[in-house]
């Protein structure tokens, strides 16, 4: 049986970009933020919050997926976002330390 994908073509810049990050092998190319919270947080909240933005923003719904023999991978625009909060809890005196990981 064969697979299909329907996407988008890559843009000249989108293509440059995935042929360095292809013969990179450190993630030079990618964006990483962290970002530390003092104090109490509802993680529901937080967790609605983001995905509010996930469905009013396409490029945070978009992954890229190839088939073999393809040069480059074709743009697909999903409909929903498909990712789960990780929390990991620390405790430092009086503070409360909570580290979020998102992953698609």
């Amino acid at each position: 049986m064969q697979e299909i994908i329907e996407g988008f073509r890559l843009s000249p810049q989108q293509r440059r970009l995935w042929q360095l990050q292809q013969t990179v092998q450190d993630s030079i190319y990618r964006a990483i933020c962290e970002v530390m919270i003092e104090g109490s947080l509802d993680v529901n909240v937080l967790e609605q919050s983001i995905h509010s933005v996930i469905r009013r923003n396409e490029i945070l719904r978009t992954s890229f997926h190839g088939l073999p023999g393809m040069t480059y991978p074709l743009q697909v625009l999903n409909e929903a976002a498909h990712w789960a909060p990780a929390c990991n809890s620390n405790y430092r005196g009086k503070y409360e330390e909570r580290s979020l990981f998102f992953s698609e």
